[in-house]
């Protein structure tokens, strides 16, 4: 039994590591701790991005309703209620899209890159 205690003893002693700085460890420790606080910072503002983008739907919506709606009272004419009832509706599907489009990057990122 203490032959093998030995043998133990010898082939774990081989197993130590020499460390290139006397404060490798504390370093290495410290850039992972950092790491995973910017993860947990970027998956919480990844969480306002996504509730951002939905109020502004909503709220967009809302606004385009109420400027239809009052349109009527605001310019007689309906040829130019016309244009500008689709000027609006254009702006609003190309911020949509726009919008869309960056919580589809957001949605796609990688963590790895962010942090470099």
């Amino acid at each position: 039994m203490k032959l093998d205690d030995k043998n133990l003893k010898e082939i774990l002693s081989h197993s130590k590591l020499k460390l290139p700085f006397s404060d490798f460890e504390d370093r290495m420790l410290q850039k992972i701790q950092d790491y995973e606080l910017k993860k947990n910072a970027a998956d919480k503002n990844k969480f306002f991005s996504y509730l951002c983008f939905l109020a502004g739907i909503i709220l967009g919506t809302v606004i385009n309703n109420l400027i239809s709606r009052n349109l009527n009272e605001i310019v007689p004419s309906l040829d130019l209620q016309d244009k500008i009832t689709s000027a609006i509706q254009l702006i609003y599907v190309i911020m949509i899209v726009l919008f869309a489009v960056k919580v589809w990057e957001l949605s796609k990122m990688n963590f790895r890159n962010l942090f470099k």
